[in-house]
């Protein structure tokens, strides 16, 4: 390619065609979300993130079982380099595996990436906040105890939390379990 233009409207539509594609995939993932088989109003993070962790954790453990028969010079830098992309690669499976949120009327259950499990009632809720990174917007919401739950209501719909919310910011107190909202 010697016209230099024609290189970079073809680069500029690759960047566009695969910008437009990841934004469609994360319609549909807010759209469609990862609900738990066992327990429907469990709500998982988003199936990409074992997709995507696969092929890392695969090529992570192929590359450190490759360094082994790399020349001297790289006898150090390749088992480390490649031990951490097989330690990232576990670590999404990980995260995967152990975080959920289940929102019901009264209270909300939600899970840990390290896998410890809480218990909250909307009466219970210390503190709140919203911020907004991205394109997405937060909340974060604090127990009694020090639990922390901290998700996109972006891509994680949970009307009972957002109504419990609500009903605070219109009251000033938080709905005591069983009271309409």
């Amino acid at each position: 390619m010697d016209n230099p233009v024609l290189r970079y409207v073809l680069i500029f539509s690759v960047i566009a065609v695969i910008t437009f594609l990841v934004s469609m995939l994360a319609v549909w993932f807010k759209k469609h979300p990862n609900r738990s088989k066992g327990n429907k109003r469990r709500i998982r993070m988003p199936k990409i993130i074992p997709i995507l962790a696969w092929p890392v954790l695969v090529v992570g453990l192929i590359g450190l079982l490759a360094s082994f028969a790399a020349p001297a010079e790289d006898a150090v830098a390749m088992p480390i380099a490649f031990g951490v992309v097989t330690l990232f690669g576990g670590y999404l499976l990980f995260i995967y595996r152990n975080w959920y949120v289940d929102a019901g009327d009264d209270e909300m259950e939600f899970r840990t990436t390290f896998g410890k499990e809480h218990t909250l009632g909307y009466h219970e809720i210390a503190s709140y906040s919203f911020r907004d990174q991205g394109f997405q917007k937060f909340l974060t919401v604090r127990g009694p105890k020090g639990e922390k739950l901290d998700f996109s209501i972006s891509q994680y719909n949970l009307p009972p939390l957002m109504a419990a919310i609500d009903f605070h910011s219109k009251n000033g107190r938080w709905p005591v379990p069983g009271e309409p909202r």
